[in-house]
Protein backbone atom coordinates (compact mmCIF):
# COMPACT_ATOMS: atom_id res chain seq x y z
CA UNK A 1 0.00 0.00 0.00
CA UNK A 2 1.29 3.46 -0.87
CA UNK A 3 1.82 6.19 1.72
CA UNK A 4 1.28 9.92 1.79
CA UNK A 5 4.06 12.13 3.16
CA UNK A 6 4.06 15.86 3.85
CA UNK A 7 6.76 18.50 3.65
CA UNK A 8 9.20 18.03 6.52
CA UNK A 9 12.59 19.17 7.85
CA UNK A 10 14.28 21.05 10.68
CA UNK A 11 12.50 24.01 12.29
CA UNK A 12 15.16 26.43 11.05
CA UNK A 13 14.52 25.33 7.45
CA UNK A 14 10.72 25.60 7.61
CA UNK A 15 9.61 27.52 4.49
CA UNK A 16 6.55 29.71 4.12
CA UNK A 17 3.95 27.06 3.34
CA UNK A 18 1.28 27.52 0.68
CA UNK A 19 -2.20 28.13 2.03
CA UNK A 20 -3.54 24.75 3.19
CA UNK A 21 -0.15 23.02 2.90
CA UNK A 22 0.99 21.08 6.01
CA UNK A 23 4.58 20.94 7.19
CA UNK A 24 6.34 18.97 9.96
CA UNK A 25 9.33 20.23 11.93
CA UNK A 26 11.20 17.00 12.53
CA UNK A 27 13.58 18.33 15.20
CA UNK A 28 10.85 19.94 17.36
CA UNK A 29 7.94 17.61 16.44
CA UNK A 30 5.67 20.56 15.62
CA UNK A 31 3.06 20.50 12.89
CA UNK A 32 2.19 23.62 10.83
CA UNK A 33 -0.36 24.59 8.23
CA UNK A 34 0.08 27.35 5.67
CA UNK A 35 -2.41 30.26 5.78
CA UNK A 36 -2.80 33.47 3.75
CA UNK A 37 -1.00 35.32 6.59
CA UNK A 38 1.81 32.82 7.16
CA UNK A 39 2.47 29.50 8.87
CA UNK A 40 0.33 28.56 11.86
CA UNK A 41 1.14 25.79 14.34
CA UNK A 42 -1.53 23.13 14.74
CA UNK A 43 -1.72 22.58 18.47
CA UNK A 44 -5.01 21.55 20.04
CA UNK A 45 -4.05 20.28 23.50
CA UNK A 46 -1.35 22.13 25.44
CA UNK A 47 1.61 21.00 27.50
CA UNK A 48 0.91 19.31 30.81
CA UNK A 49 3.41 21.51 32.65
CA UNK A 50 3.22 25.30 32.98
CA UNK A 51 5.34 27.19 30.45
CA UNK A 52 6.11 30.67 29.13
CA UNK A 53 6.09 32.07 25.59
CA UNK A 54 8.41 35.04 24.95
CA UNK A 55 7.86 38.10 22.78
CA UNK A 56 10.51 40.71 21.97
CA UNK A 57 11.04 43.57 19.57
CA UNK A 58 13.11 42.84 16.49
CA UNK A 59 15.96 44.85 18.03
CA UNK A 60 15.92 42.45 20.98
CA UNK A 61 15.85 39.29 18.85
CA UNK A 62 12.15 38.78 18.19
CA UNK A 63 11.15 37.42 14.81
CA UNK A 64 8.13 36.08 12.98
CA UNK A 65 6.91 32.52 13.24
CA UNK A 66 7.48 32.20 9.50
CA UNK A 67 11.16 33.00 10.15
CA UNK A 68 11.43 30.18 12.68
CA UNK A 69 10.29 31.75 15.96
CA UNK A 70 8.63 29.39 18.44
CA UNK A 71 8.40 31.69 21.47
CA UNK A 72 9.92 28.91 23.56
CA UNK A 73 12.76 28.79 26.04
CA UNK A 74 16.10 27.57 24.68
CA UNK A 75 18.18 27.73 27.86
CA UNK A 76 17.77 29.04 31.40
CA UNK A 77 20.48 29.27 34.04
CA UNK A 78 22.47 31.71 36.16
CA UNK A 79 25.36 34.00 35.20
CA UNK A 80 28.57 32.87 36.92
CA UNK A 81 30.62 36.07 36.63
CA UNK A 82 30.26 39.73 35.68
CA UNK A 83 31.71 41.21 32.48
CA UNK A 84 30.35 44.35 30.81
CA UNK A 85 28.00 43.64 27.89
CA UNK A 86 28.53 39.89 28.29
CA UNK A 87 26.69 36.87 29.59
CA UNK A 88 29.12 34.46 31.22
CA UNK A 89 27.96 31.01 32.26
CA UNK A 90 30.67 28.44 33.01
CA UNK A 91 28.16 25.61 32.65
CA UNK A 92 26.88 26.60 29.21
CA UNK A 93 27.70 25.38 25.72
CA UNK A 94 26.83 28.37 23.57
CA UNK A 95 26.80 27.89 19.79
CA UNK A 96 26.04 30.14 16.84
CA UNK A 97 23.45 27.74 15.48
CA UNK A 98 21.39 27.72 18.68
CA UNK A 99 21.98 31.01 20.48
CA UNK A 100 23.20 33.76 18.10
CA UNK A 101 20.67 36.60 17.60
CA UNK A 102 18.28 35.10 20.14
CA UNK A 103 16.56 37.01 22.94
CA UNK A 104 18.09 37.20 26.42
CA UNK A 105 15.85 37.96 29.41
CA UNK A 106 17.25 38.75 32.86
CA UNK A 107 14.42 37.61 35.13
CA UNK A 108 16.18 38.92 38.24
CA UNK A 109 16.04 42.54 37.04
CA UNK A 110 13.27 42.24 34.40
CA UNK A 111 15.58 43.48 31.63
CA UNK A 112 16.17 42.36 28.03
CA UNK A 113 18.95 42.17 25.44
CA UNK A 114 19.91 40.40 22.22
CA UNK A 115 22.79 37.97 21.83
CA UNK A 116 25.02 39.61 19.22
CA UNK A 117 28.08 37.31 19.15
CA UNK A 118 29.26 33.96 20.45
CA UNK A 119 32.63 34.64 22.10
CA UNK A 120 33.14 31.09 23.37
CA UNK A 121 31.11 28.16 24.58
CA UNK A 122 30.71 29.89 27.97
CA UNK A 123 30.47 33.57 26.98
CA UNK A 124 28.29 35.61 24.60
CA UNK A 125 28.20 39.32 23.73
CA UNK A 126 24.88 41.08 24.32
CA UNK A 127 23.32 44.29 23.04
CA UNK A 128 22.84 45.85 26.51
CA UNK A 129 24.77 45.51 29.76
CA UNK A 130 22.09 43.69 31.76
CA UNK A 131 23.83 40.67 33.35
CA UNK A 132 25.78 40.27 36.58
CA UNK A 133 27.01 37.24 38.49
CA UNK A 134 24.25 35.34 40.24
CA UNK A 135 21.43 36.76 38.13
CA UNK A 136 19.02 34.35 36.48
CA UNK A 137 18.52 34.44 32.71
CA UNK A 138 16.42 32.90 29.96
CA UNK A 139 17.41 32.61 26.31
CA UNK A 140 14.41 32.22 24.02
CA UNK A 141 13.42 31.99 20.37
CA UNK A 142 11.06 34.93 20.83
CA UNK A 143 8.16 36.00 18.64
CA UNK A 144 8.16 39.58 17.37
CA UNK A 145 4.42 40.12 17.86
CA UNK A 146 2.10 39.56 20.79
CA UNK A 147 -0.59 38.07 18.55
CA UNK A 148 1.69 35.27 17.34
CA UNK A 149 2.33 34.27 20.94
CA UNK A 150 -1.41 34.22 21.67
CA UNK A 151 -2.01 32.17 18.53
CA UNK A 152 0.50 29.62 19.85
CA UNK A 153 -1.53 29.06 23.02
CA UNK A 154 -3.53 25.87 22.37
CA UNK A 155 -7.32 25.78 22.28
CA UNK A 156 -7.44 23.36 25.21
CA UNK A 157 -5.07 24.64 27.87
CA UNK A 158 -3.65 21.84 30.01
CA UNK A 159 -1.55 24.00 32.37
CA UNK A 160 -0.91 27.63 33.27
CA UNK A 161 0.44 29.53 30.25
CA UNK A 162 2.32 32.84 30.43
CA UNK A 163 3.30 35.29 27.70
CA UNK A 164 6.20 37.56 28.68
CA UNK A 165 6.84 40.66 26.55
CA UNK A 166 10.00 42.77 26.31
CA UNK A 167 10.19 46.52 26.65
CA UNK A 168 9.42 48.37 23.42
CA UNK A 169 6.45 49.34 21.25
CA UNK A 170 4.29 46.74 19.52
CA UNK A 171 2.12 48.37 16.83
CA UNK A 172 -0.63 45.79 16.52
CA UNK A 173 -4.23 45.04 17.41
CA UNK A 174 -4.33 42.01 19.68
CA UNK A 175 -7.17 39.56 20.36
CA UNK A 176 -7.22 36.89 23.08
CA UNK A 177 -10.15 34.59 22.30
CA UNK A 178 -11.53 31.14 22.90
CA UNK A 179 -8.80 29.35 24.87
CA UNK A 180 -10.48 26.77 27.09
CA UNK A 181 -8.49 27.01 30.31
CA UNK A 182 -10.67 25.18 32.88
CA UNK A 183 -8.92 25.39 36.24
CA UNK A 184 -5.77 26.91 34.72
CA UNK A 185 -4.84 30.57 34.29
CA UNK A 186 -3.49 32.56 31.36
CA UNK A 187 -1.04 35.40 31.98
CA UNK A 188 0.42 38.30 29.99
CA UNK A 189 3.39 40.14 31.52
CA UNK A 190 4.77 43.41 30.20
CA UNK A 191 8.02 45.00 31.34
CA UNK A 192 8.38 48.00 33.63
CA UNK A 193 11.19 50.56 33.30
CA UNK A 194 12.95 51.74 36.46
CA UNK A 195 12.98 55.55 36.76
CA UNK A 196 14.43 56.03 40.23
CA UNK A 197 15.41 54.17 43.38
CA UNK A 198 14.66 56.14 46.53
CA UNK A 199 16.66 54.69 49.42
CA UNK A 200 15.33 54.56 52.98
CA UNK A 201 12.24 56.64 52.27
CA UNK A 202 9.84 57.58 55.06
CA UNK A 203 6.43 55.98 54.49
CA UNK A 204 3.11 57.06 55.99
CA UNK A 205 0.56 54.30 55.35
CA UNK A 206 -2.50 56.55 55.53
CA UNK A 207 -5.99 55.45 56.45
CA UNK A 208 -9.56 56.32 55.51
CA UNK A 209 -9.61 59.89 54.15
CA UNK A 210 -5.81 60.23 54.38
CA UNK A 211 -3.84 58.94 51.40
CA UNK A 212 -0.55 57.14 51.84
CA UNK A 213 2.65 59.12 51.28
CA UNK A 214 6.38 58.66 50.66
CA UNK A 215 8.78 61.34 51.87
CA UNK A 216 12.38 61.81 50.72
CA UNK A 217 13.61 65.39 50.81
CA UNK A 218 14.42 66.72 47.35
CA UNK A 219 14.21 63.31 45.65
CA UNK A 220 11.29 64.16 43.36
CA UNK A 221 12.28 67.64 42.20
CA UNK A 222 12.13 68.19 38.44
CA UNK A 223 10.41 64.86 37.76
CA UNK A 224 6.94 63.91 36.53
CA UNK A 225 6.00 60.90 38.60
CA UNK A 226 2.23 61.44 38.80
CA UNK A 227 0.35 58.41 37.45
CA UNK A 228 3.47 56.22 37.54
CA UNK A 229 4.05 53.17 39.77
CA UNK A 230 5.84 53.01 43.11
CA UNK A 231 7.15 49.67 44.36
CA UNK A 232 7.67 49.33 48.13
CA UNK A 233 10.61 46.96 48.41
CA UNK A 234 10.15 45.77 52.00
CA UNK A 235 6.38 45.39 51.75
CA UNK A 236 6.61 43.86 48.26
CA UNK A 237 3.66 45.84 46.85
CA UNK A 238 2.97 48.32 44.06
CA UNK A 239 0.95 51.51 44.44
CA UNK A 240 -0.08 54.12 41.87
CA UNK A 241 1.28 57.63 42.40
CA UNK A 242 -1.47 60.28 42.50
CA UNK A 243 0.69 63.42 42.75
CA UNK A 244 3.96 64.68 44.20
CA UNK A 245 5.94 67.68 45.38
CA UNK A 246 9.73 67.93 45.49
CA UNK A 247 9.73 65.97 48.75
CA UNK A 248 6.53 63.88 48.95
CA UNK A 249 4.80 61.30 46.77
CA UNK A 250 1.07 60.93 47.45
CA UNK A 251 -0.25 57.52 46.45
CA UNK A 252 -3.68 56.23 45.46
CA UNK A 253 -5.23 54.59 48.52
CA UNK A 254 -2.98 53.56 51.36
CA UNK A 255 0.43 51.94 51.70
CA UNK A 256 0.78 48.48 53.19
CA UNK A 257 2.71 49.78 56.23
CA UNK A 258 4.53 52.80 57.65
CA UNK A 259 7.88 51.00 57.53
CA UNK A 260 10.80 53.10 56.26
CA UNK A 261 12.08 51.34 53.14
CA UNK A 262 13.50 51.63 49.64
CA UNK A 263 10.94 52.67 47.03
CA UNK A 264 11.39 52.07 43.28
CA UNK A 265 9.55 54.30 40.81
CA UNK A 266 8.59 52.71 37.49
CA UNK A 267 7.14 53.70 34.15
CA UNK A 268 5.66 51.28 31.65
CA UNK A 269 8.21 49.87 29.22
CA UNK A 270 5.93 47.62 27.12
CA UNK A 271 3.47 49.49 24.92
CA UNK A 272 0.80 48.16 22.57
CA UNK A 273 -0.18 51.02 20.25
CA UNK A 274 -3.04 51.17 17.78
CA UNK A 275 -2.80 50.49 14.06
CA UNK A 276 -6.53 50.58 13.20
CA UNK A 277 -9.90 51.57 14.61
CA UNK A 278 -10.23 48.27 16.50
CA UNK A 279 -9.40 48.00 20.19
CA UNK A 280 -5.71 47.44 20.80
CA UNK A 281 -6.47 44.51 23.09
CA UNK A 282 -9.73 42.60 22.79
CA UNK A 283 -10.69 39.76 25.14
CA UNK A 284 -13.61 37.69 23.87
CA UNK A 285 -15.01 34.33 24.97
CA UNK A 286 -12.05 34.03 27.31
CA UNK A 287 -11.83 33.18 31.02
CA UNK A 288 -9.06 33.37 33.63
CA UNK A 289 -6.87 35.99 31.94
CA UNK A 290 -4.47 38.11 34.02
CA UNK A 291 -2.58 41.03 32.46
CA UNK A 292 0.37 42.62 34.29
CA UNK A 293 2.51 45.73 33.69
CA UNK A 294 1.24 46.51 30.21
CA UNK A 295 0.52 49.90 28.61
CA UNK A 296 -2.10 50.31 25.88
CA UNK A 297 -2.18 53.73 24.21
CA UNK A 298 -4.46 54.69 21.35
CA UNK A 299 -3.04 58.13 20.57
CA UNK A 300 -5.76 60.24 18.96
CA UNK A 301 -7.91 57.25 17.98
CA UNK A 302 -11.51 57.62 19.15
CA UNK A 303 -12.13 53.89 19.48
CA UNK A 304 -11.44 51.48 22.32
CA UNK A 305 -8.06 50.84 23.83
CA UNK A 306 -9.35 47.73 25.62
CA UNK A 307 -12.52 45.71 25.13
CA UNK A 308 -13.80 42.64 26.97
CA UNK A 309 -17.01 40.90 25.94
CA UNK A 310 -18.88 37.64 25.37
CA UNK A 311 -18.88 36.18 28.88
CA UNK A 312 -15.17 36.76 29.49
CA UNK A 313 -13.22 37.44 32.68
CA UNK A 314 -9.96 39.35 33.00
CA UNK A 315 -7.93 41.25 35.56
CA UNK A 316 -5.52 44.10 34.82
CA UNK A 317 -2.82 44.72 37.42
CA UNK A 318 -0.25 47.57 37.27
CA UNK A 319 -1.42 48.60 33.79
CA UNK A 320 -1.83 51.93 31.99
CA UNK A 321 -4.54 52.57 29.39
CA UNK A 322 -4.64 55.73 27.28
CA UNK A 323 -8.03 55.38 25.63
CA UNK A 324 -11.42 53.95 26.52
CA UNK A 325 -12.51 50.61 27.98
CA UNK A 326 -15.63 48.62 27.09
CA UNK A 327 -16.90 45.87 29.41
CA UNK A 328 -19.75 44.10 27.65
CA UNK A 329 -22.02 41.03 27.47
CA UNK A 330 -21.89 39.32 30.86
CA UNK A 331 -18.19 39.80 31.35
CA UNK A 332 -16.24 40.31 34.57
CA UNK A 333 -13.35 42.74 34.74
CA UNK A 334 -11.05 44.10 37.48
CA UNK A 335 -8.63 47.03 37.55
CA UNK A 336 -6.04 46.77 40.31
CA UNK A 337 -3.41 49.49 40.85
CA UNK A 338 -3.89 50.72 37.28
CA UNK A 339 -4.26 54.04 35.49
CA UNK A 340 -6.64 55.14 32.72
CA UNK A 341 -6.78 58.36 30.72
CA UNK A 342 -9.63 58.53 28.21
CA UNK A 343 -7.86 60.90 25.77
CA UNK A 344 -11.06 60.97 23.66
CA UNK A 345 -14.63 62.25 23.70
CA UNK A 346 -15.91 58.74 24.51
CA UNK A 347 -16.80 57.48 27.97
CA UNK A 348 -13.54 56.30 29.58
CA UNK A 349 -14.99 53.20 31.29
CA UNK A 350 -18.21 51.82 29.85
CA UNK A 351 -19.82 48.80 31.62
CA UNK A 352 -22.93 47.34 30.00
CA UNK A 353 -24.79 44.19 28.97
CA UNK A 354 -25.04 42.47 32.35
CA UNK A 355 -21.32 42.83 33.08
CA UNK A 356 -19.55 43.57 36.37
CA UNK A 357 -16.44 45.73 36.80
CA UNK A 358 -14.25 46.62 39.75
CA UNK A 359 -11.55 49.21 40.44
CA UNK A 360 -9.13 48.95 43.37
CA UNK A 361 -6.30 51.42 44.09
CA UNK A 362 -6.70 52.79 40.56
CA UNK A 363 -7.08 56.22 39.00
CA UNK A 364 -9.41 57.16 36.15
CA UNK A 365 -9.20 60.48 34.29
CA UNK A 366 -11.89 62.09 32.12
CA UNK A 367 -11.29 62.83 28.48
CA UNK A 368 -13.94 65.40 27.56
CA UNK A 369 -16.81 67.51 28.84
CA UNK A 370 -20.41 66.23 28.80
CA UNK A 371 -19.20 62.67 29.35
CA UNK A 372 -19.01 60.39 32.35
CA UNK A 373 -15.73 59.07 33.65
CA UNK A 374 -17.40 55.79 34.64
CA UNK A 375 -20.73 54.49 33.32
CA UNK A 376 -22.68 51.39 34.40
CA UNK A 377 -26.02 50.68 32.76
CA UNK A 378 -28.17 47.91 31.28
CA UNK A 379 -28.25 45.73 34.42
CA UNK A 380 -24.48 46.06 34.81
CA UNK A 381 -22.60 46.95 37.96
CA UNK A 382 -19.31 48.52 39.00
CA UNK A 383 -17.45 48.51 42.33
CA UNK A 384 -15.39 51.54 43.29
CA UNK A 385 -13.05 50.39 46.06
CA UNK A 386 -9.75 50.74 47.93
CA UNK A 387 -9.02 54.41 47.45
CA UNK A 388 -9.77 54.50 43.72
CA UNK A 389 -9.84 58.03 42.27
CA UNK A 390 -12.16 59.48 39.61
CA UNK A 391 -10.88 62.85 38.37
CA UNK A 392 -12.44 65.28 35.89
CA UNK A 393 -8.90 66.09 34.72
CA UNK A 394 -9.66 69.72 33.93
CA UNK A 395 -12.66 68.91 31.70
CA UNK A 396 -15.37 69.05 34.42
CA UNK A 397 -17.33 66.13 32.91
CA UNK A 398 -21.08 65.90 33.51
CA UNK A 399 -20.72 62.90 35.84
CA UNK A 400 -17.94 61.14 37.69
CA UNK A 401 -19.80 57.86 38.24
CA UNK A 402 -23.12 57.52 36.40
CA UNK A 403 -25.56 54.61 36.76
CA UNK A 404 -28.84 54.31 34.86
CA UNK A 405 -31.14 51.80 33.13
CA UNK A 406 -30.94 49.46 36.15
CA UNK A 407 -27.20 49.82 36.44
CA UNK A 408 -25.72 49.74 39.91
CA UNK A 409 -22.59 50.70 41.78
CA UNK A 410 -21.03 49.87 45.14
CA UNK A 411 -18.54 52.28 46.72
CA UNK A 412 -17.60 50.40 49.87
CA UNK A 413 -14.00 50.56 51.09
CA UNK A 414 -12.42 49.72 54.44
CA UNK A 415 -10.52 52.55 56.15
CA UNK A 416 -7.30 50.51 55.99
CA UNK A 417 -7.49 50.57 52.17
CA UNK A 418 -8.40 54.25 51.86
CA UNK A 419 -11.73 55.72 50.78
CA UNK A 420 -12.65 56.32 47.12
CA UNK A 421 -12.33 59.88 45.79
CA UNK A 422 -14.35 61.75 43.17
CA UNK A 423 -13.12 65.18 42.21
CA UNK A 424 -13.42 67.96 39.63
CA UNK A 425 -16.68 66.82 38.02
CA UNK A 426 -20.02 68.57 37.51
CA UNK A 427 -21.85 65.78 39.37
CA UNK A 428 -19.73 63.39 41.41
CA UNK A 429 -22.36 60.63 41.57
CA UNK A 430 -25.45 60.36 39.39
CA UNK A 431 -28.27 57.76 39.53
CA UNK A 432 -31.33 57.75 37.25
CA UNK A 433 -33.71 55.40 35.41
CA UNK A 434 -33.57 52.67 38.04
CA UNK A 435 -29.86 53.12 38.68
CA UNK A 436 -28.64 52.55 42.25
CA UNK A 437 -25.46 53.55 44.09
CA UNK A 438 -24.77 52.12 47.56
CA UNK A 439 -22.24 52.53 50.38
CA UNK A 440 -21.37 56.07 49.33
CA UNK A 441 -20.98 57.65 52.80
CA UNK A 442 -17.17 57.47 52.84
CA UNK A 443 -16.50 58.86 49.37
CA UNK A 444 -14.14 61.84 49.52
CA UNK A 445 -15.41 64.66 47.29
CA UNK A 446 -13.50 67.73 46.13
CA UNK A 447 -13.93 70.27 43.34
CA UNK A 448 -17.33 68.99 42.16
CA UNK A 449 -20.22 71.35 41.40
CA UNK A 450 -22.62 68.80 42.95
CA UNK A 451 -21.41 65.75 44.84
CA UNK A 452 -24.50 63.54 44.52
CA UNK A 453 -27.49 63.72 42.21
CA UNK A 454 -30.30 61.12 42.26
CA UNK A 455 -33.30 61.49 39.94
CA UNK A 456 -36.05 60.16 42.20
CA UNK A 457 -38.70 60.66 39.50
CA UNK A 458 -37.05 57.91 37.42
CA UNK A 459 -36.21 55.82 40.48
CA UNK A 460 -32.58 56.75 40.73
CA UNK A 461 -31.21 55.98 44.17
CA UNK A 462 -28.05 56.93 46.09
CA UNK A 463 -27.49 55.44 49.53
Amino acid sequence: MGKLQIRRGNQSALPVLDSGEPGLSTDTNRLYIGTPTGNREIQIIGDASSYTLYVATVALGGRAESAGATGRLIRSSTATSTTANKLVDSGATFTSATHLNKTLYNSTDDTWAKITAIDSTTQVSISDDIMASGEYYVISNAYSTVQEAINAVPVFVNSNVSIRISNGTFAENVTYRGKISGAYSLYIYGTLTLLELVSSATVAAGTGATQGAVTSVGSFAGNSYANKLAYFVTDGVYRLIDSHTNDVLTIVGTAASSTAQDVKIYDWGTLISFISSAAMLTVSNQKNLYIYSLAMHNGTNTNRAFAIDSNSSAQLLYCSIDGTILINTYSGFTFDTSFTNANTALVPIHCQGGSVGDSSRSKHLAGATAQEVLRAWGASGYNLRRGTIIDGNGFTPAYGFNVFSNGYGNCYAAASDGYPRIRNCNNGLRASSGGMLTNTADIQYSGNTTNESADATSYGYID
